[in-house]
C-alpha cells in the first residue's frame, strides 16, 4: 500500500498502537471490552500481538469507548505533518 505523505510507519500504526496502550493500561479484561464495545475479542488480541497493522478508526473508537475514552481530533500540527 502506498503511505500518505503526510503518515507513513513501519509496523503497528503509531495511533492504534497509542491507543491500545491506553487501553490496556486500564487493565480491563478484553472479554469484558469485547463485550461492551462489540469488537471480537480476537481483534483485541491481535492488537495486542502486534498482528494487526491498522484498523478502522470506527472500530478503534468502540474500542476506546468501552474502555471510557473516546478518539478525537487534535490541531497544532505543522503543514509537513510532524508537529515540529
Amino acid at each position: 500500500m502506498k503511505p500518505y505523505k503526510t503518515y507513513f510507519f513501519r509496523g503497528q500504526d503509531p495511533m492504534l498502537a497509542e491507543a491500545i496502550s491506553r487501553i490496556f493500561d486500564e487493565g480491563t479484561p478484553i472479554k469484558k471490552l469485547s463485550e461492551a464495545s462489540g469488537v471480537a475479542s480476537s481483534t483485541f488480541y491481535n492488537w495486542k500481538r502486534k498482528k494487526s497493522k491498522r484498523t478502522y478508526a470506527s472500530t478503534l473508537n468502540a474500542a476506546l469507548r468501552s474502555a471510557g475514552m473516546r478518539l478525537e481530533i487534535a490541531s497544532g500540527l505543522k503543514k509537513n505533518g510532524s508537529g515540529k
